[in-house]
């Protein structure tokens, strides 16, 4: 796992630098965060099958063969499934704000990797062709040049990651400075981070997505926080 430091960074869209703001992104404001560490590469589908050996997780519901795609991430599991890997792991949920901070550390930054534009020398994403032409999601870690500033791995692109977070449009409104959790109920839960079939907009460190969590997608799965 990579530490991801504490105390203040800013957190939503920074229009400075970022002309794509969405208002689900706003406003841009300042957040105190504890100390946490977080997965530096996506689960993978030879770690998701530890749990399901062991008879604690689901296997999921597609694109799943752990023999010949070991270290593929996992994908097409529900929020449910991803907190019990991350339970069974010793880990948890990265909340929205933890998640955030160690996409883009502490200087706003528009991507992972700085400011430059977004294309498939630094993530697994659709520039044209979804997976920069193979249609799907590559081995974790393919894109090293993509690193955020903790050291974590294709924190834009490659599959979305499930966050702990309800998901509510104007949550950044009324937010807690310190150490926020989401809103306390909801009915569909935060992914970050993008896809395979992502195009730039969304490949953000800024970008909020949504889903059901009772629902698994084939560009889709988790990473862990402890």
């Amino acid at each position: 796992m990579a530490s991801a430091g504490s105390g203040d960074f800013e957190m939503g869209c920074n229009q400075e630098l970022d002309t794509e703001c969405l208002d689900y992104e706003k406003p841009y404001h300042q957040v105190t965060l504890g100390g946490f560490q977080i997965d530096v590469f996506e689960t993978t589908q030879e770690k998701y099958a530890q749990c399901v050996d062991a008879g604690v997780c689901a296997a999921p519901t597609c694109d799943w063969d752990p023999d010949a795609r070991a270290q593929y991430p996992v994908v097409c599991i529900t929020y449910p499934q991803a907190s019990e890997y991350c339970g069974w792991a010793g880990k948890r949920l990265c909340t929205e704000a933890e998640w955030e901070r160690a996409a883009r550390g502490t200087d706003g930054r528009k991507f992972p990797w700085g400011n430059q534009d977004a294309g498939c020398d630094r993530a697994v994403m659709n520039d044209g062709e979804a997976g920069c032409g193979t249609l799907g999601a590559f081995p974790v870690g393919s894109r090293p040049e993509g690193m955020s500033p903790c050291g974590a791995h294709d924190m834009a692109g490659n599959v979305l990651e499930w966050v702990s977070d309800w998901f509510r449009l104007d949550y950044y409104q009324q937010s807690p400075e310190e150490n926020p959790q989401g809103p306390a109920s909801g009915t569909t839960r935060v992914m970050r981070g993008g896809s395979f079939n992502s195009g730039s907009l969304t490949l953000r460190t800024s970008y909020r997505a949504q889903a059901d969590p009772h629902n698994g997608y084939h560009n889709l799965g988790v990473r862990c926080c402890k």
